[in-house]
């Protein structure tokens, strides 16, 4: 009996080995894919969880760099993030079967990664920026400061190839198709969808104000603030390709660089916005290379996933002006993502003009 309790250990023992290889080679496998390392902070994050969670957790993040057309500038901070979601929610211990799912799952080959790699804590930082910083905890502190208005004068947002909805590029999937964005979305999509293809342009129509004033300006404004059913999956898709082709046809006529330096403002507060909405509007935006100088998306449905497509817009819209103010208050956004907005907000702060001297 002693012998065969032996066994068994050793067993388990054996798989939870090579879990943590999987999780070693598919760290690797991520890193060369972004062509960046994970860095210290991130890895202790990681190395708290089991090594089933561990390979959960690289799963999420490779699936949102995918998501994001394999381009990320921000690696250990989205995964720092999702360990620290998985360790709240991890309750159960680690079971066999679960071991053997997640290393059929991957497939891990020896000699994946950079030459010369030590082991996990073994890996320094080298990404672009600091460490993501701790959350302060309970209090919300920061997510309250981020929350209510980011305001800047000017910046850069986003070149519109880079930025790539949870779903992918094809932004007519089917309405609730969830994804890594849509991480702490709560909302029930309902039998019916209320946003027909008729009710929604006729709102479209009234909340759009897109005209040219010549000399290459424009004003661009989408008033759609506190819409009675508020909108849907369904309705927000229908409604970006409405306006994918407005937009498309004011820049034939008018000139790509007519939308550049706008000063639009968009304006969604009110609405039970999902993550993969706020994915989705962004996207359409930078496409069209709209500068978005106000950005209201309070009072929604927007957590992590939705504060981190608002990153991505603003990093990657370069062509367009900068966002000047950020509007997420009543949102459920946590110190982790204020934190990430803040650090975005900074990287872009040499686009800006310089303070004036107080008159």
């Amino acid at each position: 009996a002693f012998g065969d309790h032996a066994d068994s250990q050793s067993g388990v023992s054996g798989r939870k080995a090579a879990i943590q290889a999987d999780v070693e080679a598919h760290m690797r496998r991520l890193e060369r894919s972004v062509g960046s390392m994970v860095d210290d902070r991130a890895l202790v994050s990681l190395q708290t969880l089991d090594p089933a969670d561990a390979c959960e957790a690289l799963r999420k993040v490779e699936e949102l760099v995918q998501s994001q057309g394999g381009q990320c500038r921000n690696l250990s901070s989205i995964l720092q993030s999702v360990c620290r979601k998985l360790e709240k929610k991890s309750t159960k211990p680690l079971r066999a079967e679960d071991e053997a799912r997640y290393m059929a799952s991957w497939g891990a080959t020896a000699g994946d990664g950079p030459h010369g790699r030590g082991s996990l804590r073994a890996r320094r930082e080298d990404e672009e920026g600091d460490a993501f910083a701790e959350s302060s905890g309970s209090d919300g502190g920061l997510a309250q400061v981020v929350s209510g208005v980011a305001s800047a004068s000017k910046g850069a947002p986003a070149r519109a190839t880079a930025l790539q909805s949870p779903t992918g590029s094809n932004l007519d999937t089917p309405a609730g198709k969830k994804s890594w964005a849509d991480i702490g979305d709560n909302e029930d999509d309902g039998d019916e969808d209320p946003w027909t293809p008729s009710h929604l342009e006729q709102l479209a129509d009234k909340g759009l104000e897109l005209r040219a004033l010549g000399d290459k300006k424009s004003v661009f404004r989408i008033s759609m603030a506190n819409l009675s059913p508020p909108m849907t999956d369904a309705g927000l898709e229908r409604y970006c390709s409405w306006l994918r082709a407005r937009l498309t046809a004011f820049r034939e006529e008018h000139g790509p660089e007519s939308l550049r330096s706008c000063q639009g403002e968009v304006d969604f507060s009110q609405n039970n916005m999902t993550n993969q909405m706020v994915w989705i509007l962004l996207e359409t935006l930078a496409q069209n290379e709209v500068h978005v100088a106000f950005l209201k998306l309070n009072a929604n449905n927007i957590s992590q996933g939705g504060a981190l497509a608002v990153c991505e817009f603003i990093n990657m819209n370069e062509v367009a002006e900068a966002v000047q103010e950020i509007h997420l208050s009543h949102n459920e956004i946590d110190d982790e993502s204020a934190l990430e907005l803040l650090r975005t907000l900074h990287s872009m702060r040499p686009r800006y003009p310089p303070l004036r001297a107080p008159e």
